[in-house]
């Protein structure tokens, strides 16, 4: 099983390449289980980073928005704006 180059970059990136890596393991005579199980478990962890960083950005606008609605100034100029 060989995936030549393993773009991890991003989410979608990182599922590509564990399409490749399971159509490369498929079709492999002679697959090697062991270093497959890992590959796959390590992808399973960068898409926890993945997940990480999404839920800190959804954090910090949740924060954002709760900074405006404590200003009442905020809350009506945005009021306002629509």
């Amino acid at each position: 099983m060989s995936v030549k180059k393993l773009w991890l970059n991003s989410l979608e990136n990182s599922r590509r390449t564990l399409a490749r890596m399971i159509r490369a393991y498929h079709r492999d005579k002679n697959p090697d289980s062991q270093r497959f199980r890992a590959e796959v478990y390590a992808m399973k962890a960068l898409a926890q980073f993945f997940e990480l960083e999404r839920d800190q950005e959804i954090l910090e606008r949740v924060e954002a928005i709760e900074a405006m609605l404590e200003d009442p100034m905020k809350v009506r100029q945005f009021r306002e704006i629509k």
